[in-house]
């Protein structure tokens, strides 16, 4: 997957800009605050719904501007695409190839991508943002594993609203719950594993996943009105040489944990025949030089890469 063409209109500082990418390694470079992780942040955007800050759609519009556009295109295995955000005030429209698609799912798998950024460091300490997160980077590995999450979510809002309004004391929705959940542990069992199997190549790496009970007294859950289970209560704990990233290791650690991350998620992509996009916004900052420019030099697929300072790197955006 290949992104040749980015536009973008009113979109945070951008008025009106076009951006051209080739094959391999592109360097966006320039000044703090030029526009160098807006660029990044549009193009994961075609891709994932959550925007890099959590920004509201009001604050992605330019100011005094009613709207935002983003729109790319670019070669796949399956030939060229076009793709288009469409950003109001009050909602987004997502189009692929000229035809509005109903959700992110359809057009996900189309343009995989890899947004590794320092703010990032959240999924460590932030539960919800890690799940979030991991779901999304399982769904772009196993597309089983995305289809029986939406059946998940779909069965845990039926049986939220039951408990909310339940008059018998059945529960039709229990199992079925329990059942695909247990299908997603297992998934994610597996998955983690070969995270820490890749990333061992880099760094001394444990991590350790926990899989929550997938069960909660139904008097109880009657009581509150909501499910008092489920794989949101999973647990996982990350450790580089023996300590705990969470607490006990600095924030170059982390961000060095957090890189090789991503690179393990990439690396398995690749195994499966799916070359991922990867943005890397200004790595150089924040992890060793020779680190990133080993990386890149080997990776085979395309990448996007920020920079304060200019580099050797053919491909070049300068704002």
């Amino acid at each position: 997957m290949l992104i040749n063409y980015l536009f973008l209109q009113n979109f945070r500082k951008f008025e009106k800009k076009e951006f051209f990418f080739k094959e391999g390694v592109n360097l966006i470079t320039g000044p703090n605050g030029a526009g160098k992780t807006t660029i990044l942040e549009a193009i994961h955007l075609l891709s994932y719904p959550r925007n890099l800050k959590g920004a509201s759609n009001s604050e992605i519009i330019k100011k005094g501007k009613e709207f935002s556009l983003i729109f790319c295109k670019g070669n796949s295995k399956n030939g060229k695409y076009e793709i288009k955000l469409e950003i109001e005030k009050d909602k987004k429209n997502l189009y692929f190839n000229n035809k509005k698609v109903p959700s992110y799912s359809y057009v996900f798998k189309k343009l995989p991508t890899i947004f590794f950024h320092s703010k990032k460091e959240i999924i460590f300490w932030n539960k919800s943002e890690l799940f979030r997160e991991i779901n999304y980077l399982f769904s772009l590995l196993d597309n089983e594993y995305f289809k029986i999450l939406l059946n998940y979510n779909r069965i845990l809002e039926q049986r939220n609203k039951y408990l909310k309004n339940i008059k018998e004391n059945i529960d039709p929705f229990k199992k079925l719950l329990q059942d695909n959940g247990k299908i997603l542990q297992s998934k994610r069992i597996i998955y983690i594993k070969k995270i820490e199997e890749v990333m061992k190549n880099y760094l001394n790496v444990f991590i350790n996943y926990e899989p929550s009970v997938l069960e909660y007294d139904f008097e109880k859950e009657k009581e509150k009105g909501f499910t008092l289970f489920g794989i949101s209560r999973d647990k996982i704990t990350f450790l580089k040489d023996g300590f705990e990233l969470k607490t006990q290791c600095s924030e170059g650690e982390k961000r060095i944990f957090l890189f090789y991350f991503y690179i393990a998620i990439a690396e398995m992509m690749k195994e499966s025949g799916n070359l991922p996009l990867l943005l890397l916004d200004d790595p150089f900052s924040i992890l060793d030089f020779n680190l990133v420019k080993d990386f890149i030099g080997k990776w085979e697929g395309q990448i996007i890469i920020t920079s304060l300072k200019d580099l050797d790197i053919k491909n070049k955006i300068v704002l």
